[in-house]
């Protein structure tokens, strides 16, 4: 049985071929080799544990390798000068670690001093500088010098996590390469073989469950392999597992996902309590669905299959591809809000589960929750414009109901100006918008988190323009039902006849914004707008017993 750190070291690559993924970096490397056209300076950048130092020692050993021959590139980790290596006593490989070499003397002594000795055997010397971000910025000028005039048979190797530190007169004079996370999948496959070398029986399961903790880097991966494998003899279950991962399962997540797609919230909320009853961490099934539906989302926007085949198997893909057909990208917006909105108030909460059981009621709800105090949606009916406005006595004429486009109640009668003029400009608009937020929120809850995003772009002749950000939140105007809805209450407040339209706004960030927030509307007591509103939190409200049903 292997404990953490002999299972960490005995599974370290010891050649180009043993890396897990990176291929990017591997196949250039490897032709710079077998072609004799090495860098005199590289520049590894990416998260820890993905083989940033691995890959140089590896690069150490090729360029060293006794028995490598011409237009080949892997070291043979047989000779005297890969075991030298490989056993941390090479003369002519010094890694440093520039976290405990920060100042300039240590970087002219220990660095620039040493590489102008030559290596014996006329052998290439070999610098390996880590987390080279740490160097103070004397130490960095004094090592510019050597990297623009650099000693013959000297190859400088520095790596780091924070690549912005970095000056980018060191970026310039260096070969960069920048690393990626592992995908898990390539992460699960690789665990798999170690498994089977150590003679352990591993569960699929658990294996995407240490990928994911790991998040993409190998060292962590293995750290918890070795120690989920001390937990028994030759087979792991998920269960014994448990007892080093956090308890979660894609598959609960997925169905959790399948219930708020069939509005069964009932269904949801017992799933959900049936798992915290079997041991399932709540944080971390809250943080995994998240992380499911971001995934939808973009797969959603991309259709690129190569987005799940990343992170799940083959059966979770089939899952989520069959989802993604009957949700909108809309609703996945509104569902990720929602959980991390309620993800914030397990901790606060006294019955931890709780928000989470709330947040599957509001997602199946969805745009039927109301924010009203008679918890019904709005009246559907309008009143038509009259000629003229009478301010004594106004008349209802009922009109009817349509069901592919439901219409508002309309509070304000407005005269419609003859086509295509209007003296209003886009901010003589603006004053209004506390108004027009305000019933757009009675009106729809998904409606009025998309106008908070919006940008007003212009209005000319009746025609107002919304910059957005993302192309699928300009689409969510598409639904007939809410473009007519937002058009009848701005028409209704600014006495004109208004068609709206949202594009992407290459310009959006430039934009003024009209900052229109909660905490902006009247008092408690102020009359001077009959509508009060809470924080959102407090004011959603939602038919629990129909939903419990």
């Amino acid at each position: 049985m292997q404990s953490k750190q002999t299972l960490y070291n005995k599974y370290r690559p010891l050649s180009f071929a043993d890396v897990v993924n990176q291929n990017h970096i591997k196949i250039t490397l490897q032709n710079e080799i077998a072609s004799n056209k090495l860098a005199h300076a590289y520049l590894f950048n990416g998260p820890r544990g993905i083989g940033k130092t691995t890959i140089a020692r590896i690069l150490a050993k090729a360029v060293n390798c006794e028995n490598r021959k011409d237009n080949e590139s892997e070291p043979c980790n047989k000779c005297d000068a890969c075991k030298e290596v490989d056993e941390g006593k090479s003369l002519s490989m010094v890694e440093i670690d520039a976290a405990s070499q920060t100042k300039v003397d240590q970087t002219r002594e220990n660095i620039i001093a040493a590489s102008r000795i030559s290596a014996s055997s006329g052998k290439t010397k070999v610098f390996i500088i880590d987390e080279v971000h740490m160097l103070s910025t004397a130490s960095f000028n004094a090592l510019l010098k050597t990297l623009e005039e650099p000693p013959a048979k000297v190859l400088f190797i520095l790596a780091t996590t924070e690549i912005h530190k970095v000056p980018e007169t060191i970026i310039s004079r260096c070969q960069r390469f920048d690393y990626h996370r592992i995908a898990t999948a390539d992460l699960v496959k690789w665990m798999e073989g170690i498994c089977i070398s150590e003679k352990y029986e591993v569960s699929n399961d658990v294996l995407q469950a240490i990928a994911k903790q790991a998040e993409g880097g190998a060292r962590d991966a293995l750290s918890v392999l070795g120690q989920v494998l001390t937990l028994s003899d030759k087979k792991i279950t998920f269960d014994q597992a448990s007892l080093v991962l956090p308890r979660s399962d894609i598959k609960i997540v997925s169905s959790l996902t399948e219930y708020i797609i069939k509005k069964s919230a009932a269904d949801g909320v017992n799933l959900l309590n049936q798992s915290l009853m079997e041991g399932i961490d709540l944080n971390q099934l809250t943080m995994d669905w998240i992380d499911y539906l971001r995934q939808l989302l973009l797969f959603k926007l991309a259709a690129d299959n190569r987005i799940l085949q990343q992170n799940f198997d083959k059966e979770v893909q089939k899952n989520m591809t069959n989802q993604t057909e009957k949700i909108t990208a809309d609703h996945l917006v509104f569902m990720i809000d929602t959980l991390l909105a309620k993800f914030q108030q397990i901790k606060l909460s006294s019955i931890p589960h709780l928000p989470i059981e709330l947040a599957i009621v509001i997602m199946c709800q969805g745009e039927n929750i109301s924010i009203n105090d008679d918890q019904s949606k709005p009246d559907t009916t309008v009143k038509p414009p009259k000629e003229t406005p009478k301010e004594d006595k106004k008349e209802e004429v009922p009109k009817e109901e349509s069901k592919e486009e439901p219409e508002i109640k309309s509070e304000k009668v407005f005269e419609s100006p003859p086509a295509n003029i209007s003296k209003l400009k886009l901010d003589d608009i603006q004053p209004k918008w506390l108004d027009i937020l305000i019933e757009v929120k009675k009106y729809n809850n998904s409606l009025s988190a998309l106008m908070k995003v919006a940008r007003p772009v212009s209005y000319e002749n009746g025609l107002f323009t919304f910059g957005f950000q993302y192309s699928f939140h300009g689409e969510v105007l598409e639904d007939s039902s809410k473009k007519h809805a937002l058009e009848e209450i701005i028409s209704n407040h600014i006495g004109e006849k208004v068609t709206v339209q949202g594009i992407v706004d290459k310009d959006y960030e430039k934009r003024v914004v009209w900052e229109v927030f909660i905490e902006e509307l009247p008092p408690e007591g102020d009359q001077t707008n009959s509508i009060q509103e809470k924080p959102i939190d407090q004011d959603v409200k939602v038919d629990v017993a129909t939903a419990f049903s």
